[in-house]
């Protein structure tokens, strides 16, 4: 056992845990990259859009 900034942790404990986090961080990881695409594939549509109705 352990002790991590004043808690008793077993090493069973500190794997699930840091499994968890690793799990918690890939998903914001993947939500920052699909946030900032978004905006990409956003623009891209707008322009797309604004130069079809300039053909009319």
């Amino acid at each position: 056992m352990k002790e991590v900034c004043g808690f008793n942790i077993t090493d069973k404990e500190f794997k699930l845990l840091s499994k968890k986090a690793e799990a918690v961080y890939n998903i914001a990881v993947v939500a920052n990259y699909f946030c900032v695409t978004q905006q990409e594939i956003h623009f891209f549509s707008c322009n797309s859009h604004n130069k079809l109705l300039s053909l009319f």
